[in-house]
C-alpha cells in the first residue's frame, strides 16, 4: 500500500495589543495592504466577502488571484488560489487572548505539485506571512489608538 506524504502546511503566528475587531478590520482591508512594504499592490473585486475575488502581488512572488471561500467575522477567513496541479488556502486567524490578539496566518499546499513544491516555496511563506502578521497587528494597534484619543 502507497502512503500519500502529508499535505505541507506553513504559518506564522503575531500578537497585537489590538480588540479582535481592529485586528478583523485591518486584516480585511484589502486595499490597505499596499501600504505594507511587503507588498506591491492589493485589490478587491468589491466589499469583503465570500466569493471575493483579491489580487495581489507580493515582493519575490508573481501576482496571484484569490477566492474568499469562508468569513467568519472576527475570528477566522480564508482565501485560495489554484494553480494547474496545485491549490493553496491561506486561513487568517484571529483569537483573544490574555495579553492581546492572537494572529495566524496559514497556508495548506494540495494537488500533486503542491507536494514537489510546497517545501521549496516554505522559507519565503514563512518570512512573507511573518512580515503580513506584524503589518496588520501594527495597522491595528495604531487605529486603535486614534480610536481611544478621538473624543
Amino acid at each position: 500500500m502507497r502512503r500519500l506524504a502529508a499535505m505541507p502546511s506553513y504559518e506564522a503566528p503575531g500578537m497585537a495589543n489590538a480588540s479582535t475587531e481592529a485586528v478583523w478590520a485591518a486584516w480585511t482591508d484589502v486595499v490597505g495592504w499596499s501600504a505594507a512594504d511587503h507588498i506591491e499592490f492589493a485589490r478587491i473585486d468589491g466589499e469583503f466577502r465570500v466569493g471575493a475575488v483579491i489580487t495581489s502581488k507580493a515582493r519575490g512572488f508573481p501576482s496571484s488571484s484569490l477566492t474568499v471561500t469562508r468569513a467568519d467575522h472576527p475570528s477566522l477567513w480564508v482565501d485560495e488560489s489554484r494553480f494547474p496541479g496545485m491549490r493553496m488556502t491561506f486561513d487568517h486567524m484571529v483569537e483573544p487572548g490574555d495579553s492581546g490578539t492572537r494572529l495566524t496566518e496559514r497556508v495548506r499546499i494540495s494537488g500533486p505539485l503542491g507536494h514537489a513544491l510546497g517545501p521549496l516555496l516554505r522559507r519565503r511563506l514563512e518570512v512573507l506571512f511573518a512580515a503580513s502578521v506584524t503589518y496588520i497587528a501594527r495597522r491595528a494597534e495604531a487605529e486603535s489608538s486614534k480610536a481611544e484619543s478621538t473624543p
